[in-house]
Protein backbone atom coordinates (compact mmCIF):
# COMPACT_ATOMS: atom_id res chain seq x y z
CA UNK A 1 0.00 0.00 0.00
CA UNK A 2 0.83 3.24 -0.81
CA UNK A 3 1.27 4.31 3.39
CA UNK A 4 4.52 1.93 3.31
CA UNK A 5 5.90 3.84 0.51
CA UNK A 6 5.45 7.16 1.91
CA UNK A 7 8.75 6.90 4.58
CA UNK A 8 10.93 6.01 1.76
CA UNK A 9 9.13 8.69 -0.25
CA UNK A 10 9.96 11.06 2.54
CA UNK A 11 13.60 10.38 3.06
CA UNK A 12 14.73 10.00 -0.84
CA UNK A 13 13.14 13.77 -0.96
CA UNK A 14 15.22 14.50 1.90
CA UNK A 15 18.35 13.36 0.33
CA UNK A 16 17.55 15.21 -2.96
CA UNK A 17 17.07 18.52 -1.35
CA UNK A 18 20.26 18.42 0.79
CA UNK A 19 22.51 17.08 -2.59
CA UNK A 20 20.53 19.09 -4.85
CA UNK A 21 23.29 22.14 -4.68
CA UNK A 22 26.17 20.26 -5.26
CA UNK A 23 25.02 18.68 -8.54
CA UNK A 24 24.72 19.97 -12.24
CA UNK A 25 22.53 22.71 -13.25
CA UNK A 26 22.16 24.35 -16.81
CA UNK A 27 19.44 24.83 -19.49
CA UNK A 28 16.86 21.98 -20.18
CA UNK A 29 15.34 24.22 -23.24
CA UNK A 30 14.54 22.30 -26.89
CA UNK A 31 16.42 19.11 -25.08
CA UNK A 32 14.54 15.47 -24.72
CA UNK A 33 14.46 12.72 -22.47
CA UNK A 34 13.56 9.12 -21.66
CA UNK A 35 12.52 8.21 -18.58
CA UNK A 36 12.43 5.09 -17.07
CA UNK A 37 9.86 4.83 -13.71
CA UNK A 38 9.12 1.95 -11.54
CA UNK A 39 6.58 2.33 -8.70
CA UNK A 40 3.02 1.68 -7.11
CA UNK A 41 -0.74 2.44 -7.99
CA UNK A 42 -3.12 2.27 -5.26
CA UNK A 43 -6.70 1.95 -6.60
CA UNK A 44 -8.79 1.54 -3.37
CA UNK A 45 -9.44 -1.08 -0.79
CA UNK A 46 -9.08 -4.69 -1.62
CA UNK A 47 -12.77 -5.85 -3.08
CA UNK A 48 -14.33 -8.84 -2.38
CA UNK A 49 -17.58 -10.12 -3.55
CA UNK A 50 -20.07 -12.56 -2.94
CA UNK A 51 -22.90 -13.02 -5.54
CA UNK A 52 -25.74 -15.56 -5.68
CA UNK A 53 -26.76 -17.39 -9.04
CA UNK A 54 -29.69 -19.68 -9.00
CA UNK A 55 -27.69 -22.44 -6.56
CA UNK A 56 -24.13 -21.32 -7.03
CA UNK A 57 -22.15 -18.93 -5.17
CA UNK A 58 -19.81 -16.89 -6.75
CA UNK A 59 -16.77 -15.48 -4.64
CA UNK A 60 -14.64 -12.43 -6.34
CA UNK A 61 -11.72 -11.05 -5.06
CA UNK A 62 -9.31 -8.60 -5.71
CA UNK A 63 -5.90 -6.71 -4.70
CA UNK A 64 -6.19 -3.22 -3.67
CA UNK A 65 -3.15 -2.14 -6.00
CA UNK A 66 0.17 -3.48 -7.50
CA UNK A 67 3.68 -2.41 -8.85
CA UNK A 68 3.89 -0.59 -11.96
CA UNK A 69 6.13 0.41 -14.89
CA UNK A 70 6.85 3.62 -16.55
CA UNK A 71 8.72 4.78 -20.51
CA UNK A 72 8.06 8.05 -20.83
CA UNK A 73 9.61 10.43 -23.93
CA UNK A 74 9.81 14.34 -22.76
CA UNK A 75 10.76 17.45 -24.99
CA UNK A 76 11.25 21.01 -23.00
CA UNK A 77 9.92 23.78 -25.28
CA UNK A 78 11.25 25.66 -23.03
CA UNK A 79 12.77 26.37 -19.66
CA UNK A 80 10.05 26.09 -17.59
CA UNK A 81 7.54 23.99 -19.57
CA UNK A 82 7.81 20.31 -21.13
CA UNK A 83 5.14 17.95 -23.15
CA UNK A 84 5.72 14.60 -22.09
CA UNK A 85 4.07 11.06 -23.80
CA UNK A 86 4.09 7.93 -20.84
CA UNK A 87 2.76 4.31 -21.32
CA UNK A 88 2.63 2.55 -18.66
CA UNK A 89 2.16 -0.96 -16.91
CA UNK A 90 0.05 -1.85 -13.66
CA UNK A 91 -0.20 -5.46 -13.53
CA UNK A 92 -2.87 -7.22 -10.56
CA UNK A 93 -3.91 -10.41 -9.80
CA UNK A 94 -7.31 -11.72 -8.69
CA UNK A 95 -9.59 -15.04 -8.05
CA UNK A 96 -13.06 -16.16 -8.41
CA UNK A 97 -14.56 -19.43 -7.00
CA UNK A 98 -17.69 -20.82 -7.92
CA UNK A 99 -19.68 -23.23 -5.01
CA UNK A 100 -23.04 -24.83 -5.65
CA UNK A 101 -25.32 -25.96 -2.98
CA UNK A 102 -27.36 -23.94 -0.41
CA UNK A 103 -26.24 -22.40 3.03
CA UNK A 104 -25.96 -25.84 4.77
CA UNK A 105 -24.28 -27.89 1.76
CA UNK A 106 -22.06 -26.22 -0.34
CA UNK A 107 -19.86 -28.41 -3.27
CA UNK A 108 -16.97 -26.75 -5.24
CA UNK A 109 -17.29 -26.40 -8.78
CA UNK A 110 -14.71 -24.12 -10.57
CA UNK A 111 -11.81 -21.84 -9.55
CA UNK A 112 -10.46 -19.62 -11.27
CA UNK A 113 -7.28 -16.88 -11.42
CA UNK A 114 -7.24 -13.57 -13.42
CA UNK A 115 -4.03 -11.40 -14.43
CA UNK A 116 -4.71 -8.57 -15.25
CA UNK A 117 -2.65 -5.29 -16.78
CA UNK A 118 -3.99 -1.71 -16.73
CA UNK A 119 -2.08 0.14 -19.42
CA UNK A 120 -2.17 3.94 -19.85
CA UNK A 121 -0.90 5.65 -22.95
CA UNK A 122 -1.10 9.56 -22.25
CA UNK A 123 -0.02 12.78 -23.29
CA UNK A 124 0.50 15.44 -21.07
CA UNK A 125 2.93 18.33 -19.25
CA UNK A 126 4.96 19.41 -17.15
CA UNK A 127 5.27 23.04 -15.83
CA UNK A 128 8.40 23.96 -13.23
CA UNK A 129 7.77 27.41 -11.31
CA UNK A 130 11.36 27.07 -10.18
CA UNK A 131 14.27 26.53 -12.40
CA UNK A 132 17.31 28.39 -10.87
CA UNK A 133 17.97 25.31 -8.69
CA UNK A 134 19.48 21.61 -9.98
CA UNK A 135 16.37 20.19 -8.02
CA UNK A 136 13.08 21.52 -10.11
CA UNK A 137 10.08 21.23 -8.48
CA UNK A 138 7.27 20.37 -11.18
CA UNK A 139 2.96 20.05 -11.46
CA UNK A 140 1.84 17.78 -14.00
CA UNK A 141 -1.16 16.84 -15.82
CA UNK A 142 -1.59 14.06 -18.34
CA UNK A 143 -4.79 12.64 -20.52
CA UNK A 144 -5.37 9.25 -23.17
CA UNK A 145 -6.63 6.35 -22.93
CA UNK A 146 -6.53 3.41 -20.25
CA UNK A 147 -7.04 -0.09 -21.84
CA UNK A 148 -7.47 -2.99 -19.32
CA UNK A 149 -6.23 -6.86 -20.43
CA UNK A 150 -7.48 -9.72 -18.38
CA UNK A 151 -5.91 -13.21 -19.07
CA UNK A 152 -8.36 -15.88 -17.09
CA UNK A 153 -6.92 -19.60 -16.13
CA UNK A 154 -10.36 -21.52 -15.50
CA UNK A 155 -10.46 -25.08 -13.52
CA UNK A 156 -13.96 -26.69 -13.75
CA UNK A 157 -13.69 -30.32 -15.61
CA UNK A 158 -11.29 -29.14 -17.81
CA UNK A 159 -9.08 -26.34 -17.70
CA UNK A 160 -9.88 -23.20 -19.88
CA UNK A 161 -8.24 -20.00 -20.47
CA UNK A 162 -9.60 -17.23 -22.28
CA UNK A 163 -8.72 -13.21 -22.18
CA UNK A 164 -10.32 -10.17 -23.51
CA UNK A 165 -9.14 -6.28 -23.63
CA UNK A 166 -11.56 -3.42 -22.13
CA UNK A 167 -11.20 0.19 -23.17
CA UNK A 168 -11.47 3.58 -21.35
CA UNK A 169 -10.19 6.93 -20.57
CA UNK A 170 -8.52 9.21 -17.87
CA UNK A 171 -6.51 11.37 -16.87
CA UNK A 172 -4.03 12.06 -14.10
CA UNK A 173 -2.88 15.00 -11.91
CA UNK A 174 0.23 15.96 -10.23
CA UNK A 175 3.26 16.64 -9.30
CA UNK A 176 7.12 15.76 -8.20
CA UNK A 177 10.91 17.03 -8.18
CA UNK A 178 13.52 15.98 -11.19
CA UNK A 179 17.27 16.69 -10.17
CA UNK A 180 20.13 17.34 -12.80
CA UNK A 181 23.11 14.74 -12.20
CA UNK A 182 25.32 16.29 -15.38
CA UNK A 183 24.00 17.04 -18.47
CA UNK A 184 23.35 13.40 -19.66
CA UNK A 185 20.87 11.79 -16.29
CA UNK A 186 18.49 12.70 -13.90
CA UNK A 187 16.47 11.40 -11.43
CA UNK A 188 12.99 12.47 -10.27
CA UNK A 189 10.07 11.64 -8.06
CA UNK A 190 6.09 12.07 -8.88
CA UNK A 191 3.05 11.70 -6.95
CA UNK A 192 -0.29 11.87 -8.66
CA UNK A 193 -3.69 10.98 -8.62
CA UNK A 194 -5.28 8.98 -11.56
CA UNK A 195 -8.96 9.55 -12.52
CA UNK A 196 -10.20 6.92 -14.77
CA UNK A 197 -13.31 6.15 -16.26
CA UNK A 198 -15.36 2.90 -15.16
CA UNK A 199 -15.02 -0.20 -17.44
CA UNK A 200 -17.76 -1.29 -19.10
CA UNK A 201 -16.83 -4.38 -17.69
CA UNK A 202 -15.32 -5.70 -14.51
CA UNK A 203 -12.14 -6.77 -14.50
CA UNK A 204 -11.96 -9.20 -11.82
CA UNK A 205 -15.09 -7.82 -9.86
CA UNK A 206 -13.40 -4.27 -9.89
CA UNK A 207 -14.82 -1.72 -12.67
CA UNK A 208 -13.31 1.45 -11.50
CA UNK A 209 -9.53 1.68 -11.09
CA UNK A 210 -9.00 5.30 -10.14
CA UNK A 211 -6.59 6.01 -7.19
CA UNK A 212 -2.96 7.48 -6.28
CA UNK A 213 0.45 6.80 -7.05
CA UNK A 214 3.74 7.06 -6.29
CA UNK A 215 6.97 6.74 -8.73
CA UNK A 216 10.61 7.14 -8.89
CA UNK A 217 12.81 7.17 -11.95
CA UNK A 218 16.34 7.59 -13.52
CA UNK A 219 16.28 9.80 -17.31
CA UNK A 220 18.72 10.12 -20.21
CA UNK A 221 18.82 13.63 -21.84
CA UNK A 222 19.99 13.96 -24.88
CA UNK A 223 19.69 17.05 -27.66
CA UNK A 224 22.26 20.32 -27.71
CA UNK A 225 19.53 22.47 -25.92
CA UNK A 226 19.65 26.18 -26.59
Amino acid sequence: MLKNTLPGAACLSLLIAVFSTTVFAGSLAKRSRVELKIGRWHHGSASQAINRIGPYTVQTSAKSGGAFGTVSYTYWTRENFAVTFALSALRLTGDSRVEFGDDQTTQFVGFSENQINVVPFVFGFKYYPLVTSPARPFFSMYAGPYIGFEAQHKVEKEIVQNSRTLNSVGSRIGGGIDVRLNRRFMLGAEAGYNFVMGFTKSLSGRDNYSGPELSFGLSLLFGKGQ
